[in-house]
């Protein structure tokens, strides 16, 4: 047996921080801290110094010395008394600036404990760790990321610290907060400890580490020990693991530490402690994790282990060290009474999470042992810094004139920290970045020019204009300005009224004449011409007598069918007089061919075979397909002006004119049964005699036809689709007619044969009842619906069509019905085939009809029955049970508080937070998690019924066709997420049971998750919906997705956080769908959840439906226990306490499970099995099989004493449904037993999300921008345009916000995109400079059109550059910034520009004009040529007059 613990590297102190300040030894002394230590009680004013007596007896300092900017403040008074230490109460916040920066002392190359603790306290009031809302800042090391602060749903009171151990690559180093704008950063503490020079020997400059966990073990009075039994004061937490089979050690023996092998220091009374376990187990589990406020990036960790054997009796003890099953030490044995670290010290673990087995060896005697272990996550120190000499100097430019700007850290990195006003150079990627350009125009700078500018060799460019300087101009500086090494700027200075140079001069280009007027007008003129022109040319040709004959289609279609031209149509049709018929196609004339057959001429809305969608499909369709009930195609049109298709006429009109007709037209009961197997027939031809099959896709009662004598045919095919029988579907847009279209077809675009069968399930109900498909009773109602609700009112005869007057056979009345509700099952695979429809028709019609054939027997299947939330059934040859996907609940349930998970109460606005009466989980409000929709109460008659307060509250989406909910999360992790829906007819509209279609769909990410189908439902009933899934960022967005059958809405959403091992099958491209999860055994309630489950999950109770002969339940009172290595589900010991098996008469247990009839066909289920064995010493084995495979999932398995999960780490092949069986071997004692299982249908997570760095920059834009920019396709947002390469995430290459409103400061954020090509901002009302667009270098070219705004300030160099090399095109007209400059970007042009933008599209037009002019005159200036020279000298050789042109002229007197 093994034993494990798991710990999080969630640095939440949910102890107080003040708990890791307890120490051994409180002794009361003044404090000295050791050399190299420095303590920084950040934002404390009450002094220097003090010692901090009651932990440490370390002295804290003020942090006023080493930091510029921020503002100190004090905790809350309802928390000071909680702090245990003075360094909790006080902080300082940093408001301003994105990046706020601690300096601290250091010597260059050596190495550094850094640590920062932060406790809230809600300082500011505004709760921001516990309001819900995002609270999350980052910190830098110097110029590299060192961590994100994650304080969102902390407690005010907790404190949080990060740690990291590094090399100092100079004389100081920096500690930077940065603002990601998700709160305010703050700090409490800064520590520095120096180590020495051997420690950590796999760090260096380009490598740091941040601190994961740290832990020590044996029996330890505090939960953290530091200094002064640290010496360099790290932070150990106590293992605690102290209840059994954990065993403690403890020795008084010193423990030694051999020399060249103390790289660790691990202090020795850490070492004379240790843990193991009892010898009746042979594995010892450690996992770490990061926890739910840590990374959202990669983590590549190092672990490492401290061992000291210190058992004096020399014990044989040998174990292997493993890390997820991969060896990392064999055959290890600890030293006795020596410190042995073991670690690879450049082999980092590329996880989030990692499980850590020490595993006895065979030929060990004890179990394994551990003293203590640390982890410590990689922090690549790889960004160079600005030259030190080139910080110096500015930090003395600061000094000097006093400049209040926030220049924090290093001025040139990372570049998107730049220092405002500097321009540094990258080029040289391995080197230090480099100032080249300085700005500090307009700065309020007074005196003379400080010597520290021109002490930087690499400045280029240098602007001090619109300042006070008045001091002399150094040498120096105007031997650079000479040489041409440097651009100076001084204009607007007190100095330039003694100096005439250029360096003082500010000259301004000539302005010219704008493009926009003249350029315009020009156009506009020769438009005009064209026009005139193009009047003369084709004046009087497009009249009556017009000639189609010259837009016939030269290429024929090539089908086996006559082709009529425009002339024959009119003629036939007698010039277009008879209308029998319109519709959104076009218009139906009556006609009469040349042997008098009369036809029907159908002509297209639609002039060209490009156009129309439906001409080529009928007309290949018909062209091919010959059958008695099909409508016959008798020829086409294809004219340039005209498309048109001749069918054989119909006089007795279509069905539905005959069906609303009165009593003189009505139909009796026997045509009626014709005319549907007459359509019958030919849908059956299309289905199974056409290779490939043809889908009609809408069949209705317009599109049935009928001849003289009544005989039904099948019309319109411009919406058919052909399959080949190898593929059960074809995706497509939904196409059809309202009433008439499949559900699940609408639901997942597949298109099957069935369409057409539950069309014509609608079509059968018109023809018994008389009615159209939808109609007002007093509600807009669906004709199946109200057929239902009839016949359980009443009887058949209540739908039957008045018109009738009761003259038909009951029984085939009634048959007629069943079969029509079974071809309108809401999964295709549970409706009949044609051909089974053909037979069943053929039973009902009367043995006297001269139209009857042969009987067969209707499938049966009680359609009547209402649905079922749950169904339970007994099979006779054995124990079954039967469970149907997507659940439904009325009752609440109990539990206790949970810590991990996040619940969302939609639409709940009474406040930010409750604890749920049963679960005492706290509900919040979601309005921080989602930005549209609106919040409604359920109706006041279903509340009192409401079995929590979940349920009485929600929030609809009226609103934009994707609404999306953004969940906060830790990329990498596992979560569940569960979605509730409680109807409550809360809109007065009843849509759940007024039996129309009540569906929406629902997204994780981007990525379809499932669809929720709310038809019929009652109002207080509650669905859920669940998915498993990979975060892939540090957020989820749940969207849910309208699908124009009524208005999506929600209840609750949870977030349930799940270790890592679990659910294996789930990765980032695949997550798994909630299909059914059962518990067995004797239990009294419907629903097992939180905090029996301590994951939340759903498990419903397999003896709340079916408890009866020949089940027996079974239940143990021993505690049942889970492998670590595998228990991958986390099960509850309340659930594997408990178990079903049958009575020993039985041989098979049977478990089936299928998919609800609105839910699509094809499902990948993956089923999971739970087995303990709860029974006595008699041998039980048993296979689990498939029925529908011949191999046994698994053969001969034995239920052991402890949880054992079984599953395949694959999907079972698609399908709605799986039946199982535990089948007894022939020599088991036993029948088989389960205790639970779950099953679950794949989700696909193919789709890409857009590039991180991608996403939006709202400006409160009030743009339905909800979830991902780009993904899915169908959902991009609105004013964006996104490319999506094979195999990589969107992006975003076009923004066009024009006339958007946006108001402020142009954000950096545009020019973040590295993919941006345009950027459309005009006419908009953004003030400020403009950013620096060099992040988008790598961009070949780039459009900005930032025209008419209120923009000012300088325009960046690096603009500049890319403008003058052709990588830029820059528009900025309108802008104050254009009152100062004279460009082309600024709407002034040079003349020769000028020029030639209007001659060049003059003369361009002339052309046009030439070429037109030659066309439209083209013979008639050759009306007086002489002809006769054109004759040809060779005549043809055959007996017959040759005429002149000339003599042609005279005889047709000038062609007249």
């Amino acid at each position: 047996m093994v034993i494990s613990y798991s710990c999080s590297a969630c640095t939440k102190m949910t102890w107080i921080l003040s708990l890791l300040l307890i120490l051994g030894a409180t002794i009361q002394v003044h404090g000295v801290s050791p050399p190299g230590f420095l303590s920084i009680d950040c934002g404390w004013a009450n002094g220097t110094s003090y010692d901090d007596n009651k932990n440490t007896t370390l002295t804290y300092v003020s942090d006023n010395e080493f930091v510029e900017s921020g503002k100190s403040y004090t905790i809350m008074a309802e928390y000071i008394e909680g702090a245990t230490n003075e360094q909790e109460k006080t902080l300082r916040s940093f408001p301003d600036g994105r990046r706020n920066c601690y300096t601290l002392p250091t010597i260059s190359g050596k190495r550094y404990l850094i640590r920062a603790t932060f406790t809230y306290g809600n300082y500011d009031g505004l709760n921001s760790s516990e309001s819900g809302s995002l609270f999350l800042f980052g910190l830098h090391i110097g110029v590299n990321f060192w961590s994100p602060v994650n304080l969102t749903n902390w407690g005010s009171a907790d404190t949080v610290w990060k740690e990291v151990i590094t090399v100092s690559p100079d004389t100081n180093i920096s500690v930077c907060l940065i603002n990601l704008g998700s709160g305010t950063p703050f700090i409490s503490t800064l520590d520095l400890r120096k180590l020495d020079d051997a420690m950590f020997p796999f760090l260096n400059l380009s490598v740091s580490i941040s601190y994961f966990a740290r832990k020590r073990f044996g029996s330890v009075d505090n939960f953290i020990t530091r200094y002064p039994t640290d010496p360099v004061d790290r932070f150990w937490e106590a293992a605690g693991r102290y209840k059994f089979p954990w065993l403690n050690m403890t020795t008084n023996q010193n423990v030694r530490k051999l020399p060249g092998n103390d790289y660790l220091q691990v202090p020795t009374s850490i070492l004379q402690k240790a843990s193991t376990i009892n010898s009746n187990y042979s594995e010892l589990n450690i996992s770490v994790y990061a926890g739910s406020n840590l990374d959202f990036r990669s983590l590549e960790l190092l672990p490492i282990f401290h061992f000291a054997e210190i058992d004096g009796n020399s014990p044989n003890r040998t174990f292997d060290i493993y890390s997820d099953g991969n060896m990392l030490f064999d055959n290890y044995r600890p030293p006795a009474f020596i410190v042995d670290s073991m670690y690879h010290g450049g082999q980092f673990l590329s996880k989030k999470g990692v499980n850590f087995t020490l595993r006895k060896t065979p030929s060990s005697e004890l179990p394994p042992l551990i003293n203590a272990f640390e982890v410590y996550s990689l922090v690549r120190t790889d960004n160079f810094a600005t030259s030190s000499d080139d910080v110096n100097y500015m930090k003395e430019v600061k000094k000097n004139y006093s400049l209040s700007r926030n220049w924090n850290g290093d001025p040139c990195s990372p570049r998107d920290y730049s220092w405002q006003g500097l321009t540094c150079n990258y080029a040289n990627g391995d080197k230090n970045p480099s100032i080249i350009r300085v700005n500090l125009s307009a700065s309020g700078l007074i005196g003379g020019l400080h010597i520290s500018f021109m002490r930087m060799p690499s400045l280029e460019n240098f602007n001090l204009s619109n300042n006070q300087l008045d001091g002399p101009i150094p040498d120096s500086i105007l031997q650079r300005f000479k040489a041409g090494q440097l651009d100076l700027r001084l204009e607007g200075n007190p100095i330039c009224s003694k100096v005439k140079a250029r360096y003082c001069s500010n000259k301004n280009s000539t302005p010219t004449v704008l493009i926009a007027v003249i350029v315009p007008v020009v156009f506009l003129l020769l438009l005009v011409l064209v026009y005139i022109l193009w009047r003369l040319c084709w004046k009087g040709k497009s009249g009556e007598d017009e000639d189609y004959s010259i837009y016939e289609e030269e290429t024929p279609l090539h089908i086996d069918i006559r082709r009529f031209t425009y002339a024959e149509l009119k003629l036939i049709t007698n010039n277009f007089q008879s209308i029998i018929g319109k519709g959104g196609f076009g218009t139906v004339y009556h006609g009469i061919l040349e042997n008098n057959d009369e036809v029907a001429v159908k002509v297209l809305v639609e002039t060209s075979v490009t156009e129309s969608k439906d001409f080529l499909p009928e007309v290949q369709t018909l062209s091919k397909v010959h059958h008695k009930n099909l409508v016959a195609l008798v020829g086409y049109c294809q004219n340039k002006k005209c498309l048109a298709l001749v069918y054989d006429f119909m006089p007795r009109g279509n069905l539905q004119q005959l069906l609303r007709g009165g009593y003189d037209r009505s139909l009796n009961w026997e045509e009626r049964l014709h005319i549907a197997l007459d359509a019958a027939q030919g849908l059956e031809y299309l289905h199974e005699s056409c290779t490939p099959s043809i889908v009609h896709r809408d069949v209705k009662t317009p599109n049935i036809l009928l001849d003289k004598n009544l005989v039904a045919k099948i019309s319109d095919f411009g919406l058919s689709r052909a399959f080949n029988a190898a593929h059960t579907h074809i995706s497509t847009v939904a196409a059809g007619t309202l009433g008439y279209l499949d559900p699940e077809y609408h639901a997942t675009f597949q298109l099957t044969v069935k369409t057409d069968v539950y069309s014509f399930g609608i079509v059968l109900l018109e023809i018994v009842t008389g009615q159209p498909p939808v109609f007002m009773d007093p509600q807009t109602v669906h004709l199946p619906n109200w057929v239902r609700q009839k016949i359980a009112k009443g009887s058949v005869h209540d739908v039957a069509d008045t018109k009738l007057l009761n003259q038909y056979d009951a029984t085939h009345l009634q048959t007629v019905i069943d079969l029509a509700m079974n071809c309108l099952e809401n999964a295709a695979i549970d409706r009949p085939s044609m051909t089974e429809v053909v037979s069943v028709l053929k039973v009902c019609l009367p043995a006297s009809s001269e139209r009857q054939s042969a009987t067969s027997t209707p499938r049966k299947k009680n359609i009547m029955d209402p649905e079922i939330p749950r169904q339970f059934q007994l099979m006779i040859s054995g124990a079954s049970t039967t469970s149907y996907e997507g659940s439904s609940f009325q009752s609440g349930y109990s539990g206790a508080m949970s810590e991990i998970s996040h619940s969302f109460d939609c639409g709940w606005t009474d406040g930010t937070s409750y604890d749920d009466k049963d679960t005492k989980l706290t509900y919040v409000s979601d309005k921080e998690y989602v930005e549209g929709g609106k919040s409604y109460n359920i109706m006041a008659q279903y509340m009192n019924g409401a079995a929590n307060e979940q349920e009485k509250t929600l929030k609809s989406f009226p609103d934009g066709q994707r609404n999306c909910y953004t969940l906060p999360t830790n990329s990498s992790k596992k979560y569940l997420i569960r979605a509730t829906f409680t109807y409550g007819n809360y809109d007065g509209l009843n849509s759940s049971e007024n039996g129309s279609l009540f569906i929406f769909g629902l997204h994780i990410g981007v990525n379809f998750w499932t669809t929720v189908n709310l038809t019929n439902w009652l109002s207080s009933n509650t669905v859920w919906k669940e998915v498993i899934t990979v975060a892939p960022d540090n957020f989820t967005s749940v969207c849910l997705i309208y699908l124009e059958l009524g208005t999506p809405f929600i209840s609750t959403l949870d977030l349930r956080p799940l270790q890592d091992t679990m659910y294996p099958f789930v990765n980032a491209s695949t997550s798994v769908n909630y299909f059914s999860r059962l518990r067995f055994g004797s239990v009294n309630v419907l629903i097992t959840r939180f905090p029996t489950d301590t994951y939340d999950r759903f498990w419903e109770s397999w003896a709340f439906y079916n408890n009866s002969y020949p089940w027996v339940n079974m239940h143990s009172d021993v505690n049942v226990t889970a492998l670590p290595n595998i228990d991958i589900f986390g099960l509850p010991p309340a659930i594997l306490g408990n178990g079903s098996t049958i009575d020993g008469k039985y041989s098979s247990l049977n478990i089936s499970v299928r998919a609800r009839e609105y839910l699509a066909t094809e499902l990948e289920l993956l089923p999971v099995f739970h087995f303990v064995e709860l029974g006595n010493n008699s041998r039980r084995t048993f296979n689990i099989c498939n029925v529908d495979e011949q191999e046994p999932l698994f053969s001969n398995f034995t239920p052991p004493a402890f949880l054992s999960s079984m599953f395949h780490n694959w999907f079972l092949p698609k399908g709605r449904r799986a039946h199982f069986e535990l089948r007894k071997t022939p020599n088991s004692q036993l029948p088989p037993l389960i205790n639970a299982y779950e099953v679950y249908s794949r989700v696909k997570m193919e789709n890409l999300t857009t590039a991180s760095g991608d996403v939006k920059n709202k400006y409160n834009v009030t743009r339905n921008w909800k979830g991902d920019p780009c993904s899915p396709r169908e959902y991009i947002w609105e004013g964006l345009n996104c490319t999506y390469p094979n195999g990589q995430n969107p992006r975003i290459f076009k923004i066009n916000l024009s006339n958007s409103g946006l108001q402020g400061e142009l954000v950096i954020s545009f020019m973040k995109m590295s993919s941006l090509e345009n950027l459309d901002l005009l006419h908009n009302n953004l003030t400020g400079t403009i950013p620096d667009y060099q992040a988008n270098s790598l961009i070949s070219y780039f459009f900005s059109d930032l025209s008419n705004n209120n923009l000012n300030g300088s325009i960046p160099d690096s603009i500049l550059r890319r403008l003058k090399a052709g990588l830029l095109q820059l528009r900025l007209e309108g802008n104050p910034i254009c009152s100062r400059v004279r460009a082309s970007y600024c709407g002034n042009k040079n003349t020769h520009i000028l020029l030639i933008s209007v001659i060049v599209p003059v003369v361009s037009l002339l052309v046009v004009l030439f070429i037109l002019w030659k066309f439209c005159w083209k013979g008639k200036s050759k009306e007086h040529d002489d002809s006769d020279m054109n004759e040809e000298e060779t005549p043809l050789n055959i007996d017959t007059r040759r005429f002149t042109y000339t003599e042609l002229k005279i005889i047709t007197n000038n062609f007249q």
